[in-house]
């Protein structure tokens, strides 16, 4: 009796034994379950660094870069070109005011020359005519005779000749009534003479 009585006493110390080192490792456990809120948060939390937290960086567009204007520099041999074709054109422009104003110079002495040419053929023309013929004083207006066929009609001029000359001398107080004297320069004679109406002649003479 006694053996089991101490087997069964060492049995039961031992199933305490374990039965105390049960609950001392369930304890911690039930510890960790049961620790506050605030601890598992600082647990859980990042450790802090005595570094500052980087700025966030906020997004900043980059400004747009502006096309580069192209290069304006003028080559110098189109510059050259540019300078001699304006002298030509300016050359061009004096030399062909000048082949104009020397053509009006031209022009006007032809025509100082005709003039004077005409005055020279009038005052031989009234001088031919008077060395046969008694001619009114004055200075008579000299008209040619361009168209025969166009005169003819008329009694005065039935005579007449295309190219014959006629001398119109104005009479004092009577208007559009002329004393004309028809000569013929080739033969140097007188084709007739007396007082016409201007109104009435029509065409056929030409002013010279």
């Amino acid at each position: 009796m006694d053996k089991k009585a101490r087997e069964l006493e060492t049995r039961v110390r031992l199933d305490n034994i374990f039965a105390e080192a049960e609950r001392g490792s369930e304890a911690p456990k039930k510890s960790r379950r049961l620790e506050p809120v605030g601890r598992q948060v600082s647990k859980s939390a990042p450790k802090q660094t005595d570094q500052p937290a980087a700025a966030p960086q906020e997004a900043v567009e980059a400004p747009k870069q502006q096309p580069r204007d192209k290069d304006t520099k003028v080559n110098p041999q189109i510059l050259k070109y540019v300078m001699i074709a304006g002298l030509g054109v300016v050359f061009a422009g004096l030399l062909l005011f000048g082949v104009f104003m020397w053509k009006e110079v031209q022009n006007l002495k032809q025509l100082s020359g005709q003039s004077v040419a005409t005055s020279q053929d009038s005052s031989d023309l009234v001088g031919d005519v008077g060395k046969i013929f008694l001619l009114p004083a004055g200075e008579p207006m000299i008209m040619n005779v361009d168209d025969e066929t166009k005169l003819s009609e008329q009694e005065f001029f039935k005579n007449v000749k295309t190219g014959d000359k006629v001398l119109l001398y104005g009479l004092d107080g009577q208007q559009n009534v002329y004393y004309a004297v028809i000569f013929r320069v080739g033969e140097q004679k007188i084709i007739n003479a007396g007082q016409i109406e201007m109104n009435s002649i029509g065409s056929g003479l030409q002013s010279q």
